[in-house]
């Protein structure tokens, strides 16, 4: 817009007020005349019915990256949607893995709980997130959902799907709330879980499909760019487009990119990255396996790791919807502190996320694709065998500390075990199919998880 047209806009405006001063000042003091009238009435309703307003639950919902970039439009569309009203404001996001939409959901979701001085505050009476693993090897189905969100909120996790889901909606109604189902495939489920009315619902999906899901886009040059200086400040600028380019212009291939480039300081920015051009189709929009050479990408990622991290990430990768730093400890058999430090190397690297803090401390997860990625490079270690029934023992050993967590405080060893099922599952499973082979790793371990 030229300087001609801002001053033409700007006149016109001024004629605009000048003509209208009065009706103008009139219809602000009547919205706020009536937002006031609003609120009081509420209050004033809830005195003469000695109704209280019920106390809100915490709101969880993990803190946005703080490398987050770009999606100003999209943000704004996710809160239309989202809008408060009398029945459940329900939005979905739909994208490609690893485009971003857990993180601007995240972003959405605090923003709006923040409020501006423009735009009242949302979710008063909290806000949960669920990750429904849809796109991982142990998905959620109804009841086992219901059973997280229950315990998010402290509510009883016992009974049939029909129990749970009207304990479910008599414990979300007319409560401003904020519900994220992370990685759904199913819109049935959606529909099966559903809170009470005046909840909002927000959903991720890569199904393309997705009913009335706002389809998320890569990230423009100018935002990948942006990303890209924030992730790896040592980077040249001339070399962030071609970054940008070389991940297919996605925040978690560009991250772990530019996260790989950033910290092989023996090498240039420019040697650093060349191990990358050599993976057939990168960069190249119109591959059609793109996926494909995605995945060679982390591959690549986790090769690049010291030998004995590659087998470390790889038995992590083994979790199913994520785990705490007490059991990275007690998988990988070392202190506390080294485990923090070598989880920090691996986020700055783009290869794990911080996933807020749980009930046994800090807790952190690794993306469905990565986790892929962990998997593969598991099946080609000398004795990957060993490393499953050092994982088999850790998940059993998050069960007896939930079932001891029980007994002392119920609610909370519920909780602790709603959060850590899928893992817990997994490894019974593993445990079940394979004990008997696999006797030399101690059969009374084994045999326990399938009691």
């Amino acid at each position: 817009m030229g300087s001609f047209e801002v001053e033409t806009w700007w006149q016109w405006v001024q004629g605009f007020l000048d003509r209208n001063d009065e009706a103008v000042l009139a219809s602000i003091l009547a919205a706020v005349i009536l937002t006031l009238v609003g609120v009081f009435w509420k209050s004033i309703l809830r005195m003469l019915t000695g109704q209280k307003r019920p106390e809100p639950y915490a709101f969880s919902i993990r803190e946005p990256t703080p490398d987050f970039t770009g999606r100003k439009k999209d943000m704004q569309r996710i809160r239309r949607a989202l809008k408060p009203g009398r029945q459940v404001a329900i939005a979905a996001v739909s994208g490609l893995g690893g485009i971003g939409k857990t993180a601007t959901a995240n972003k959405v979701a605090h923003e709006l709980h923040a409020g501006r001085w423009y735009r009242r505050r949302r979710f008063r009476d909290g806000g949960i997130e669920v990750n429904l693993g849809g796109y991982g090897t142990a998905p959620m189905g109804a009841e086992e959902a219901l059973r997280a969100l229950l315990s998010r909120i402290g509510g009883d996790t016992e009974g049939a799907l029909t129990v749970l889901q009207g304990r479910w909606q008599a414990a979300t109604a007319g409560r401003d709330m904020l519900v994220l189902l992370d990685n759904a495939r199913d819109a049935a489920l959606i529909d099966a879980i559903r809170p009470g009315k005046g909840a909002s619902v927000l959903v991720t999906t890569r199904e393309a499909k997705f009913k009335g899901a706002l389809a998320l886009e890569e990230l423009t040059e100018a935002e990948a760019v942006k990303l890209i200086a924030q992730l790896a400040p040592r980077v040249p600028a001339g070399m962030r487009g071609e970054i940008a380019r070389l991940g297919f212009y996605l925040p978690l291939v560009i991250e772990v990119i530019a996260g790989e480039v950033e910290r092989l300081d023996a090498l240039t920015p420019e040697q650093a990255l060349d191990s990358f051009r050599s993976i057939p189709g990168i960069g190249d929009a119109t591959h059609r396996d793109r996926g494909e050479t995605i995945a060679e990408i982390f591959d690549h990622s986790i090769k690049a790791l010291p030998e004995q991290d590659r087998a470390d990430y790889a038995a992590l990768s083994l979790f199913v919807g994520g785990f705490f730093e007490q059991v990275a400890a007690d998988l990988w058999q070392i202190e506390p502190e080294a485990v923090q430090r070598r989880l920090a190397q691996w986020a700055a690297r783009g290869l794990v996320q911080r996933d807020g803090t749980g009930i046994l401390g800090d807790r952190w997860r690794i993306h469905d694709l990565l986790t892929e990625a962990g998997r593969r490079h598991l099946d080609t270690l000398p004795d990957p065998a060993t490393i499953r029934r050092q994982w088999v023992t850790v998940a059993l050993g998050m069960l007896r500390t939930a079932e001891s967590t029980y007994d002392s405080e119920p609610l909370v060893g519920l909780a602790l075990f709603d959060r850590e099922r899928g893992g817990i599952e997994a490894a019974q499973a593993y445990a079940a199919a394979h004990w008997r082979a696999e006797h030399a790793a101690g059969p009374e371990d084994l045999a326990q998880a399938i009691m």
